[in-house]
């Protein structure tokens, strides 16, 4: 599913060449792609849920590795709610989607350095260093 939604789900490089293109609402592509996006989740969702296994036929193993994935969901709220502020921005008109993608980076930094994945030494390192050539 991630990489057929991968290019619709915003911010989307494809739907913002797409709707300089055409000369169209960048903000309206934004909401109509993540109301698309969203009813495919749902019935991905449904597909799995009343798939062609009948019920209790999945082993205890997937079993598990489905409470396993439930109870990671808490981990996936700060990338929805950055998301929801980036979309819900540039729909509100607060402020453009260029400045929207600099809100994201600058969420998606606070979240790294609250969740402790993001360093800052290392991080001050890599923006110093020039990147490497792979042979």
């Amino acid at each position: 599913m991630g990489g057929v939604l991968g290019i619709l789900i915003p911010p989307s490089v494809i739907l913002v060449v797409y709707a300089i293109s055409t000369e169209q609402n960048i903000a309206r592509l934004f909401m109509a792609a993540l109301i698309r996006a969203d009813g495919d989740r749902l019935l991905h969702r449904d597909h799995l849920a009343n798939g062609p296994a009948p019920a209790g036929a999945l082993p205890r193993r997937a079993a598990r590795a489905g409470a396993r994935a439930a109870g990671g969901a808490a981990y996936v709220i700060p990338v929805l709610l950055i998301a929801l502020v980036v979309v819900g921005g540039i729909y509100g008109g607060i402020f453009t989607p260029t400045e929207s993608a600099a809100v994201g980076c600058i969420a998606t930094l606070l979240v790294g350095l609250a969740r402790r994945t993001l360093k800052a030494g290392r991080s001050s390192r890599a923006l110093r260093r020039p990147p490497r050539r792979r042979p």
